[in-house]
């Protein structure tokens, strides 16, 4: 009962008085009440006075399920303590707890960012503050009058904060205090702080800012991580000469890979001739980064389709999400061409259940015990990790295959060569045709009233929702349906060797020739 679990918090095994704390606040869940006063007041003096980090966990945890008074008293003891500061845990299990209630409670949290030394609390609610500041700009001026008076380390956790609930805007006026506290940290600050300011600076229309951006960008000189993050940064207000300047960069190595996705947000009849120009320079990501764009437009993708028959991109560079998004733009010639140089995005019921049955038959357990696992890996990179993770690698636009039914033939087979029968809604993509005349179709992993975040396969996309014409829930799954039939008998056999594998297997030596 209650009064022996309270006794329990004063245990000498620090794991003992974590699990008292799980179960006090476990008590009141299933009746759908709260922990009593005196409970609460327990808990609160705990999480102030004892640092065993199973005891600080157990209460970080606990915040989430308690009434929004009791939850901030807890929060705050809990996130008082510099010791944990780096913790990976806790400051998440905080956040999570808190998140809901900020909106209700924008005093608090503005408050709690001005005294907790968990830097990710900080930022985290820099971030959601942020990003209603439109309609709510009070808590964020108040939050940067608060930031004013603390520390650097706080000021910069704000500015960058801020910075990451503002990301995908185009525009927005610059909240009082925001001037003076980046003029303040601008000189000391590191690289991210600094390229948080210069982000925010171009969203609040700083002329200054922009010729900054505009520099670093197109400096050889420069470091090239500053440099690809000036170009994110310059492609976010979609400038309007920003295609003839990321022309430019196409041949320079450093930055290829961001100029090459900043100019899909452009409709400019150079870009694919310029683009497969430069492609023999291009690394594999550099590569990567040019099928997403090509793929981005019909127009693009009748150039990319070109450019696989004159075989100056290979037709395995282009990804079963690529083959996809190219099919859904419904024009009949590029889905006729996409089948001949790639293979078939979508497949006839009865094929299906033809290729199921052939291979169920030909993939015997002798069969699968013989296929070369390593080579079966390289297939996966290849063909399936831009949307799959299987033993840690990989893009979670789909399940993630280390803990699913894959030892059962069956259920490969099904979900392979039918992969739209059963899609889970987590994972249904969406299909977004913006105004300016992209289509960019992934999985929504963030939304909020002003921005979508899309997972592609290449990277994660903020969207203002202002430029989103339309978007379309796909029923069918993102992966096509006819990814077996461009496999040769070996590959099939390698792949599906490889994904019946207890554990992850080594590269081979040498990439093996298909």
């Amino acid at each position: 009962g209650t009064p022996l679990l309270l006794e329990c918090l004063a245990d000498a095994d620090p794991f003992v008085r974590g699990w008292a704390v799980r179960l006090l606040v476990d008590a009141a869940a299933p009746a759908g009440r709260q922990p009593a006063a005196a409970v609460i007041d327990r808990l609160v003096a705990r999480a102030a006075t004892d640092l065993a980090p199973p005891v600080q966990l157990h209460l970080a945890s606990a915040i989430g399920r308690l009434a929004d008074d009791a939850a901030w008293r807890l929060a705050r003891a809990v996130a008082a303590h510099d010791s944990f500061a780096r913790d990976p845990l806790l400051p998440k299990l905080v956040w999570y707890g808190l998140a809901d209630s900020v909106p209700r409670r924008v005093d608090d949290a503005v408050a709690l960012a001005a005294s907790t030394p968990l830097p990710p609390l900080r930022r985290n609610v820099a971030r959601l503050l942020a990003g209603a500041v439109e309609t709510r700009p009070a808590p964020v001026a108040a939050l940067l009058e608060a930031a004013a008076a603390g520390d650097p380390a706080r000021q910069e956790d704000i500015v960058r904060g801020l910075a990451d609930g503002l990301r995908g805007w185009r525009k927005a006026a610059a909240p009082p205090g925001y001037a003076a506290l980046a003029a303040r940290i601008r000189g000391g600050c590191p690289p991210e702080t600094r390229d948080a300011l210069d982000e925010l600076d171009v969203l609040f229309g700083d002329g200054r800012g922009m010729e900054a951006v505009r520099t670093i960008a197109v400096d050889a000189s420069a470091a090239p991580e500053a440099r690809r993050r000036a170009i994110r940064t310059l492609v976010s207000t979609a400038p309007e000469d920003g295609a003839k300047l990321l022309q430019r960069l196409l041949a320079d190595r450093a930055v290829a890979a961001e100029a090459l996705a900043g100019l899909a947000r452009y409709d400019h009849p150079d870009t694919p001739t310029l683009a497969l120009a430069n492609a023999r320079s291009y690394s594999p990501d550099d590569r990567a980064a040019l099928v997403d764009l090509l793929a981005s437009r019909p127009a693009y993708a009748a150039r990319l389709l070109d450019a696989v028959e004159s075989n100056a991109v290979r037709p395995d560079e282009i990804s079963a999400f690529h083959a996809r998004q190219i099919a859904d733009f419904g024009a009949e010639p590029l889905t006729a061409r996409l089948a001949r140089l790639w293979g078939q995005v979508r497949v006839s019921d009865a094929d299906k259940r033809r290729l199921i049955d052939r291979w169920r038959r030909e993939l015997t357990p002798e069969a699968v015990a013989a296929a070369d696992t390593a080579r079966g890996r390289v297939l996966f990179a290849r063909d399936c990790a831009a949307c799959h993770v299987l033993f840690g690698a990989g893009r979670r636009l789909g399940p993630d295959l280390t803990g699913s039914n894959r030892r059962n033939l069956d259920y490969l087979l099904e979900n392979i060569v039918d992969p739209g029968a059963s899609v889970g809604a987590d994972f249904r993509a969406v299909t977004f045709a913006l105004a300016d005349g992209r289509v960019v179709t992934g999985v929504v992993s963030a939304a909020d009233a002003r921005t979508v975040t899309v997972q592609t396969a290449q990277a994660a996309i903020v969207l203002d929702r202002r430029d989103i014409e339309h978007e379309t829930v796909q029923t069918q799954s993102l992966m096509p349906d006819g990814l077996l039939t461009k496999l040769s008998a070996d590959d099939v056999r390698d792949l599906v060797g490889y994904l019946m594998s207890p554990e992850q297997v080594p590269l081979p030596a040498a990439v093996p020739a298909r």
